[in-house]
């Protein structure tokens, strides 16, 4: 079974740090405040990570200093990322290195970001020019240049935690801003401070305050547990990894990869069989953070239990339909259909702008003028010509073109990017699915293709209409990862009723 393992260890090592690197909408310090505030920071703090709290996979590296970028004086906050991941028998890395500049009055002027997984490095340059971010992304030898406005985003939000817990107001929220170039847009943040806890730090007893962040529109959250210097000593991202201060010897001794496809495992009581003769199927869910994961669609309805984890919600999901009456190629989007649009465009990671995809997309669709058949030759030539391989990488289309391998989030990629360049809207779904080989569910990534309204197609899997056993807790580009990371370990399913 293809999984989706959170490939989305890229991702989501990006967003471990993103506290330290987003924008408070507070008011401005002077420079001189800041400085005395960032003091306490300065220098390299080592993390050791870990996968459900338990098990260590990797190292992480923050360091914020003081320099200068060209003639300007700034504050660098910079991240590295090495994380170990067992694909089966194999074991493959993924690391993330990131940098944000910040004037000495605080503001964003710059950033750099890499990721360098299976699939070589994805970079992405952004510097700011008035109100924009200008912005350089290379992948896969292809080069793209794209304007965004800039995001409000500061050096104030490094010293966020330091502020929640020195004022000390149980439930005071801050408000934050960040340009995540691993997504390709900016997130809104908010950070509330829980509680107070007490901890042994060098055999002292201190004070260390726990803040909770939340990041609209990805259903993520991360827990802080924050001194009063503003020093991070332990993030826990999701319900998935966390990041521990260790000393640089004890961080950087690994051992183990964590398993990815264990953990992408759902067991469940019965055998459900040949998922594709499923024409319905009900399920009670547990272990669902927030009800922003329960999506309701043309396949999937909800019946929401109550709130938290121990909450319990039945879903019943059904086989995708193919709308009778169809737009032609090319689509004219007409009123309401805005955000469709954006479906079409070319992205850093599904690049339908670059020779090689367009090319080949002309080349499998041809002359058809019917969306939905044109999506259908496309969904076929890459479940036909993609290996099936496991992967850990940050999937993009033309990377697995050149490679022509991959697994779920792969087929995925190549898939939505064909289909953009054949004027087809198309995005990536995540969720879970069915495989009876393993006999369990397992998390999973797909498509939907917009053909009058979207359709759920899987690439991997060779499904034109996707079958009952798909149920969809995100869909977009990137972002949509983080649906699924904060129910790793948790999330636990129970059969009620299947009509075959």
């Amino acid at each position: 079974m293809a999984t989706i393992r959170q490939k989305g260890s890229a991702l989501l090592c990006v967003l471990a740090t993103v506290a330290f690197c987003c924008a408070s909408n507070a008011a401005q310090q002077s420079a001189a405040e800041i400085a005395r505030a960032v003091s306490p920071l300065m220098g390299t703090s080592w993390y050791g990570v870990y996968f459900l709290g338990e098990q260590k996979c990797g190292f992480a590296r923050i360091t914020i200093q003081r320099g200068k970028v060209g003639e300007e004086d700034v504050y660098t906050c910079r991240m590295l990322m090495d994380v170990d991941v067992r694909m089966g028998k194999l074991t493959q890395k993924i690391v993330v290195n990131q940098a944000r500049h910040y004037n000495l009055t605080g503001e964003l002027t710059g950033l750099e970001s890499s990721t360098t997984s299976a699939l070589g490095k994805v970079v992405v340059r952004g510097e700011v020019k008035g109100n924009k971010l200008l912005l350089r992304s290379t992948t896969a030898g292809h080069t793209s240049t794209s304007e965004v406005p800039a995001p409000n985003e500061s050096l104030n939000a490094v010293l966020a935690g330091q502020r929640l817990v020195r004022q000390g107001k149980l439930g005071e929220t801050l408000e934050f801003e960040v340009y995540e170039p691993s997504l390709g847009k900016t997130v809104a943040v908010s950070s509330k401070l829980l509680r107070f806890e007490q901890r042994l730090i060098g055999g002292i007893k201190t004070r260390i305050g726990v803040v909770q962040s939340s990041y609209k529109g990805l259903g993520m959250k991360t827990t802080e547990y924050v001194t009063a210097e503003g020093e991070l000593l332990e993030t826990v991202v999701g319900n998935m990894f966390t990041l521990r201060m260790e000393p640089e010897k004890v961080a950087r001794d690994v051992g183990l990869a964590f398993d990815a496809i264990r953990a992408s495992t759902i067991p469940i009581d019965e055998r459900l069989g040949d998922r594709r003769r499923i024409v319905s199927l009900k399920l009670r869910l547990s272990g669902i953070p927030g009800k922003e994961a329960l999506i309701n669609d043309a396949r999937q309805s909800y019946e929401p239990g109550g709130e938290g984890r121990a909450a319990e919600h039945m879903v019943t999901l059904k086989m995708a339909q193919a709308p009778k009456d169809r737009p032609t190629l090319p689509l004219k989007l007409g009123p309401g259909e805005e955000e469709v649009a954006r479906f079409l465009e070319p992205s850093a990671l599904a690049q339908s702008d670059a020779p090689e995809i367009i090319k080949t997309a002309r080349g499998i669709v041809g002359d058809s003028t019917d969306p939905f058949e044109a999506a259908a030759k496309v969904l076929r030539w890459v479940h036909q010509n993609v290996e099936k391989k496991y992967m850990a990488a940050m999937s993009n289309a033309l990377g697995v073109l050149k490679r022509m391998e991959g697994d779920c989030s792969e087929h995925t990629a190549l898939f939505v990017a064909l289909c953009r360049a054949a004027g087809i809207p198309a995005r990536q779904v995540v969720g879970i699915g069915y495989s009876d080989e393993i006999k369990a569910f397992g998390y999973h990534a797909w498509a939907e293709v917009y053909v009058g309204r979207w359709v759920a197609m899987d690439p991997t899997w060779g499904e034109n209409l996707v079958d009952a056993t798909h149920l969809k807790f995100g869909a977009g580009g990137a972002e949509s990862l983080g649906a699924v990371a904060g129910l790793f370990g948790s999330l636990k399913i129970k059969v009620i009723e299947v009509e075959r």
